[in-house]
């Protein structure tokens, strides 16, 4: 396990030079072993495969497999339904910051020139202030920089679907592609009305299990209209199934991924 900007991570390479790099987040209670697989998907083009460990460490039982979580969620004992609270809100825009930090601060090797700089020494004294939240990070470090987030595949399942939406969305221009598997929105009321403050006209990859009985398939459709708002263009896959990734599903992400590095 290696450790970029507070965050451990596993990285699984099909190239140690290329510049694409896929980030996938494992959900809530997992770690980053968890979706680590995904990296046998037989791809067009070799890509370097991240999966981070949440920041957060859980208590008995997640912590006895090494359980992680980005953000802290309740359940609710009347439906088994997760939910969320104002730790929840606090943890997850604080984790988002730190996520674009950690996926910033990877090399990127263009025209053989190795690009090493910290995204956080990149922002000048003061400019953080003057603009919002993550958005100050993202112009100063991606633009700035020459890291583009058009470099970026970021994706997630269940608590990681959530965290690569909200990152995504603060991210400008929008990563090359954004895979989400049975996510949903966070709290409402993160979600500004004014949608001029999040990014436009991305490609993403979504899927949710008819039957979920975590996160609500209603919901992540709400997603997905919330996305083509934006003029995002993707896809949503539904299939007969609960909170799982079928093998459908990792088909159709092989597929999709291979059409965008095309």
């Amino acid at each position: 396990m290696k450790k970029k900007e507070g965050i451990e991570y596993l990285e699984k390479n099909q190239d140690e030079e290329s510049s694409r790099y896929i980030f996938f987040l494992h959900g809530y209670g997992a770690n980053a072993q968890d979706l680590s697989g995904f990296h046998t998907l037989k791809l067009s083009r070799p890509c370097r495969w991240i999966f981070p460990n949440g920041p957060l460490e859980l208590d008995t039982p997640y912590n006895l497999f090494g359980g992680r979580a980005w953000f802290p969620l309740k359940i609710k004992a009347a439906n088994n339904q997760l939910h969320t609270n104002e730790q929840s809100l606090y943890y997850l825009k604080k984790h988002c910051q730190q996520l674009l930090h950690f996926i910033s601060s990877f090399k990127l090797y263009r025209s053989g020139i190795e690009k090493r700089e910290s995204f956080r020494d990149s922002v000048p004294r003061g400019e953080e202030k003057k603009r919002p939240e993550n958005q100050a990070l993202v112009e100063a470090g991606i633009n700035q920089m020459g890291i583009k987030s058009d470099q970026i595949i970021l994706g997630g399942f269940s608590q990681g679907a959530i965290m690569a939406l909200n990152t995504a969305l603060r991210m400008n221009p929008p990563p090359l592609a954004l895979v989400l598997m049975s996510g949903a929105f966070f709290p409402a009321e993160i979600l500004d009305k004014n949608k001029q403050m999040y990014s436009k006209g991305g490609r993403f990859f979504q899927c949710h299990g008819k039957t979920d009985p975590l996160l609500s398939y209603s919901e992540s459709k709400e997603v997905h209209s919330f996305l083509q708002d934006l003029q995002w263009k993707g896809k949503f896959l539904s299939f007969e199934g609960g909170h799982e990734i079928p093998h459908v599903v990792l088909l159709q992400i092989q597929e999709f991924i291979n059409h965008t590095l095309s």
